[in-house]
């Protein structure tokens, strides 16, 4: 487990900070975000980042479609084959109209 966090925290340096734990530990991370739904597609504030995250257990399920739109969004620049815009990722933006729900990133 050290040597895969000593790699993962030059990608991602905010692992540094967290507890290892052998006996907590598993082989995969279980990603939600707030309202439970997928986040597919650019990030408005870096279009050339794609994601494809969000999806928990239902992302195996998911996966070869959520693929294909990804691969869509890299090749042809968005996705125009299926309507994604209710899962964009600033539907979690401050100014979103969201009703009663609070907006906000879990990590």
């Amino acid at each position: 487990m050290e040597s895969v966090l000593t790699l993962a925290v030059d990608r991602f340096p905010w692992l540094a900070d967290l507890p290892l734990d052998r006996d907590a530990c598993w082989a995969g991370t279980y990603e939600n975000s707030p309202d439970h739904h997928g986040i597919p597609g650019a990030d408005p504030a870096a279009p050339a980042w794609v994601n494809a995250c969000g999806f928990s257990g239902h992302g195996l399920m998911q996966a070869p479609e959520v693929g294909r739109l990804v691969a869509e969004q890299i090749a042809a620049g968005s996705i125009t084959s299926l309507d994604t815009s209710a899962l964009r990722l600033d539907r979690f933006a401050p100014t979103a109209s969201h009703g009663n729900r609070r907006p906000g990133l879990v990590f």
